[in-house]
């Protein structure tokens, strides 16, 4: 299963990532970020240095960073709801299994409107649902 992590913030305050963290970035050839840059929160590096180092010393001044790992296939079904500077991270299931109801949809609308045989389609389409 491949899976990707989110940094976020877990207590008043909100997301940043202290200068010791900055500077690692830096040592590993990242520069143009700052410590209150969103962007970092899904930066595999910064991620690194959260994994080697711990939040006490990437969290910055009013922050408490944790982190989350989430199956890939839910890289667009999540969204962070702040709360004070608390963040929490909702992964939007019921969207993700519409959607992919909906590809599959799409494929059995392809296969049925195909020049294949009907024993063809039926065994295609069965496979699909199996899957």
């Amino acid at each position: 299963m491949s899976t990707f992590s989110i940094l976020y913030n877990i207590c008043y305050g909100g997301l940043s990532f202290s200068e010791f963290a900055i500077e690692k970035l830096a040592e590993m050839g990242v520069h143009g970020y700052g410590p209150y840059d969103r962007k970092l929160r899904t930066n595999k590096n910064m991620i690194d240095i959260f994994n080697e180092y711990g939040s006490k010393l990437v969290s910055g001044s009013c922050a408490h960073i944790d982190i989350i790992t989430l199956d890939q296939k839910y890289e667009n079904y999540y969204n962070i709801e702040e709360y004070d500077g608390i963040e929490n991270i909702v992964v939007e299931y019921d969207k993700f299994e519409l959607d992919q109801k909906n590809e599959r949809d799409s494929q059995i609308v392809k296969i049925l409107k195909s020049d294949k045989s009907n024993e063809q389609k039926i065994e295609e389409i069965t496979k699909l649902m199996e899957d």
